[in-house]
Formats: C-alpha cells, sequence, structure tokens
C-alpha cells in the first residue's frame, strides 16, 4: 500500500515538470512559482495538521527546515535549468541522483555502497553524456548542467527524510519543509521583483500553477511524508524514478518534445542506472 501510495505522488510530481515548463515559458521567475506553490500548499495543511505539531521536538523540528532549504535550492535549480533545457532532460537528470544515495548514506551514515553502485553512476553519466551529445560532439548543455545541482540536493534530501522519519511527526514534515521552502522563494522572488512579472501572465499561469499547488506540491508532499516513514530510502529511491518517465511520457503525449533516438538512450541509461543501484533492496537503516 505504502508503494502505491509513492508511485501516486510520482506521477504528480511527473505532470508537474510539464506544468513547471509551462511556467517558465510564459516567463514566470523561479521563485514567484515556488513561493505560490509551496506557501499555498502549506497555508492549507496548516490548519488540518496544526494539532500534531504542538510538542514536536526541536530536532525534528530543525532536521524538517533543513529538508526546506534542500528543497528550495533543488527546486530553484530545476526551475532555472528548465529555461534552457526539455521537461523530459529535466525530468532524467534530475532522477540521476538515485544513484547517488548510495554514496550519501555512506557519507551520512557511514555504509559503504557496493561496485553495483559505482556501475549504476557510470550509466548514469553515459546517460548525461547521451543527452549532451550534439552534431559537433558533447555540448554540455546550460539546462543540463544546472539541473544536476538539483540532483545533488535530491540525493541529500531523501534519505534525511527518512532519517528524520524515525522521530519526526508526519505533521512535521508535511508542512515545515513546505513552509521553509516557500518562506524562501518568497523573500527572493520579492527582491529580485518576480511578482510583478507573474502578475503580467496571471490568466495563462492559473491553470498550471493551481494545479502544482492542488496535486504535486500538497497531495505529493503529504504522501511523502507519510509514506516514506514506512518504505527504507533505498526501495523509496527505486519508486521515485518513475517521476522522469511518467514526465516524458506526459511531455511526449503533449506534444511538447519528440521521442528522439537520443532522448531514448540517455534517459533509458539513467533508469537503467538508478535501478541497478537500489536492487536488490536492502535496509540501510535501522529501524
Amino acid at each position: 500500500m505504502m508503494d502505491g501510495l509513492l508511485l501516486t505522488a510520482c506521477l504528480f510530481w511527473g505532470m508537474s515538470f510539464v506544468w513547471s515548463k509551462q511556467v517558465t515559458d510564459l516567463g514566470m521567475g523561479p521563485n514567484a512559482y515556488l513561493a505560490i506553490r509551496y506557501l499555498a500548499g502549506a497555508a492549507i495543511l496548516l490548519p488540518l495538521f496544526a494539532k500534531g505539531l504542538r510538542g514536536s521536538q526541536k530536532r525534528d523540528l530543525l532536521l524538517a527546515v533543513l529538508i526546506g532549504v534542500l528543497v528550495y535550492l533543488g527546486m530553484v535549480a530545476q526551475m532555472v535549468g528548465m529555461r534552457y533545457t526539455t521537461a523530459a532532460n529535466s525530468a532524467f537528470i534530475t532522477a540521476a541522483y538515485v544513484a547517488l544515495v548510495p554514496f550519501v548514506c555512506w557519507l551520512m551514515f557511514r555504509q559503504r555502497p557496493n561496485g553495483r553502485s559505482l556501475l549504476a553512476v557510470a550509466l548514469c553519466l553515459g546517460g548525461l553524456y547521451a543527452l549532451n551529445m550534439g552534431p559537433d560532439g558533447l555540448t554540455f548543455n546550460r539546462g543540463n548542467l544546472i539541473t544536476i545541482i538539483c540532483a545533488l540536493c535530491w540525493s541529500v534530501q531523501v534519505p534525511l527524510m527518512s532519517y528524520a522519519g524515525r522521530t519526526a511527526r508526519t505533521e512535521l514534515l508535511a508542512i515545515v519543509p513546505m513552509a521553509t521552502t516557500g518562506m524562501l522563494s518568497l523573500v527572493t522572488g520579492l527582491v529580485r521583483n518576480e511578482f510583478t512579472a507573474a502578475a503580467a501572465h496571471f490568466r495563462p499561469l492559473l491553470w498550471p500553477v493551481l494545479l502544482s499547488v492542488l496535486l504535486p506540491t500538497l497531495l505529493s508532499n503529504t504522501i511523502q511524508a507519510y509514506a516514506q516513514k514506512h518504505v527504507p530510502p533505498t526501495r523509496a529511491a527505486i519508486i521515485y524514478t518513475t517521476e522522469s518517465m511518467f514526465a516524458c511520457l506526459l511531455s511526449v503525449a503533449m506534444g511538447m518534445e519528440k521521442l528522439t533516438p537520443q532522448l531514448a538512450l540517455g534517459g533509458g541509461l539513467i533508469l537503467g542506472g538508478v535501478l541497478l543501484s537500489e536492487l536488490p533492496v536492502k535496509r540501510r537503516f535501522k529501524e
């Protein structure tokens, strides 16, 4: 059941790549978009979960804030990168974080990765190479390079979410990271005057922003905060790889890009790498 919930969350996250691409193409700044998306989600959840926040430990609160900072940095990198790359490329490169999770667990929890993890990273690097091959050889796309920062942030955020989930309440992990991301985006967006540009394109932005608030932010983040407490981080990471698959299929289905051999090869190598890095599933944390 928990795996199914995480899979549902991935479907909505995959959809968010398409909506985020629409938002960036319309000229909305990343911080304005993220501020609306995450603050609205936190505001809706707060009345429902307020009681569950009482009595939370300071340590759990700090971990939740740190998770929110990582989400903010990752999302900004993803949004900025999407200005210069496609939704499918962004999704596949972001998915490469899964192959990095064992190495992050090694650094954070002293659990050494095996040889298969090294091969998985090699496959992901091969996939990145394929996605960035141009007629004149390797021409690393600006957006793809920026999106790698997102993958690095995600590779830390997922193990940290599982670690925090051992003691932190679901309500805390659902609201505080969301509110932290939203507040950081709000402050930065105001400084950069991004909300003025967003207001000028209010009508075409309404539906992609509204759907992004309700489904991938509000619903998917709440599902993750609840379900990942019951799923080992390695198995959760495997499930999260489907996010890029959903994003690619939706992007192609909506005519936003074509399913080229280069996209299929690069995406296939990255998906193969992330799956190889996590199978067979083994627990990396003591419950």
